[in-house]
C-alpha cells in the first residue's frame, strides 16, 4: 500500500484512501453493494476486494476482518 495501513487511529484517512484504491481496481461496486445474486466474476471481485482490504490493515486489525467472508 502507498498509505498508511488500518490501526486504532486513523480510520477517517485510511477508508477514504482505501475506497479510492477499490475504485481504480474496479472493485468499489462489490463492495458497497454485493450483487443478490452473485456470478463468478462478482465472486471474484468479491475475493480481490477483500484481500486488497486485509492487505491495508496492521495486524492488530485482522481479527476484526477475520470472521468476513463473500456472500455466496
Amino acid at each position: 500500500m502507498a498509505f498508511e495501513r488500518l490501526n486504532d487511529s486513523n480510520y477517517l484517512l485510511w477508508s477514504e484512501r482505501m475506497q479510492a484504491v477499490l475504485q481504480r481496481d474496479r472493485l468499489w461496486q462489490v463492495v458497497s453493494k454485493f450483487p443478490t445474486k452473485p456470478d463468478d466474476e462478482d465472486l471474484d471481485k468479491d475475493q480481490r476486494a477483500r484481500a486488497t482490504i486485509v492487505l491495508g490493515l496492521e495486524d492488530s486489525q485482522l481479527p476484526y476482518v477475520r470472521e468476513s467472508r463473500q456472500l455466496e
